[in-house]
Parts: structure tokens; sequence; C-alpha cells
């Protein structure tokens, strides 16, 4: 049993850092996104007519974990125009415990600024639906933040600082109860 229970948690360990490093890198996001959505197409002409960046908690209370790059932006396709408003582009999580909304707000916007200057946006739409469509970044980076794994990274430090500040004080009882 112990040999099953072993090669289970190794596989779930595995699984998880193949999922950590492919949210990771946009370029892989998109190559999983093309080879499971086959009836979605990329348009080379759209416009982002705007963008805020929202800071959330995935859990919807507690801390900001997270800053969202919502845009609104405009397409073209078979003779019709679109109009997105207010789309999550995507995530920049919180990798910190001590960090800010206003840090990873900087963050996301510098990958957004970054990806505008580069030309890594790519559009895809649903050619059964065209009004169904999705925004990517499409460069090769690494980046931990855009995976949603990396708010266990700011969790295990709020785990591990509660952990110090229990031995400490423990610590601090006993040399006063010795006396």
């Amino acid at each position: 049993m112990n040999k099953f229970f072993y090669s289970g948690l190794y596989l779930v360990l595995f699984l998880l850092v193949v999922i950590f490093f492919c949210t990771s890198i946009p370029a892989a996001k998109l190559k999983i996104f093309n080879v499971t959505h086959s009836n979605w197409i990329q348009l080379e002409k759209f416009q982002i007519l705007n963008y805020e960046i929202k800071c959330s908690s995935p859990w919807g209370r507690g801390g900001d974990k997270m800053a969202n790059l919502v845009v609104s932006y405009q397409y073209n396709y078979g003779n019709k125009s679109y109009l997105q408003q207010d789309k999550i582009f995507y995530r920049i999580y919180k990798t910190y415990i001590f960090e800010r909304c206003d840090s990873f707000k900087e963050k996301n916007k510098e990958i957004f600024n970054k990806a505008v200057k580069d030309q890594t946006i790519k559009l895809f739409i649903n050619k059964n639906s065209p009004n169904t469509s999705k925004l990517f970044l499409s460069n090769k980076e690494f980046n931990y933040r855009l995976s949603w794994l990396s708010i266990f990274f700011s969790e295990i430090q709020g785990i591990l600082l509660t952990l110090l500040a229990i031995v400490t004080l423990y610590s601090i009882y006993m040399l006063f109860n010795r006396r």
C-alpha cells in the first residue's frame, strides 16, 4: 500500500510541476489552447480600446491575491464588427506575503506594455460563434507570476511565518518558566 501511495504522490507532484510550467509560459498556454480548440482561428487585426487593472482574491474574500488585466477590444470577422468589453486578458498572482496590490498591478502593467511593444498579443475567435473570442500572450518567456499555482508561494510563506511565531512564543514562554 505504501508503494501505491508514494507512486500516486509522485505522480501528483509531477503533474503539478508540469501544470506550473505550462501555465507560466504564455506560448505553452497558447499551444495547449490551439490543440484543444481546433475550431478557433487567429485574427491578425484587432484593436484594444482600453484596459484596467483590478486587484481581487480568487476566493472572493481576504487580501488581494491577483491583479487582473481587464480589456475591451474590437475586431472584424465576416463583414461584421464585434466588441468585447471587460474581458479578463490575464492575471498576475501575488507571490510574496507582504506584497501590496500596487506592486503586482505595476508588474501587470509592465507585462502588458511589453506585449504591446513586442506585438505578442494574439486574438482567437470561435469560427462557429464569432462573438466568442479570447486574447493570449504569445511570448516564450517564463514568468511564474502568470501561474495560478504561484498563489501557494505566498500562502506557504504565511504558514511558515505562523509556525515561526509559534516556535518563538513557545521558546520565550519556556525561557521565562525556567527561572
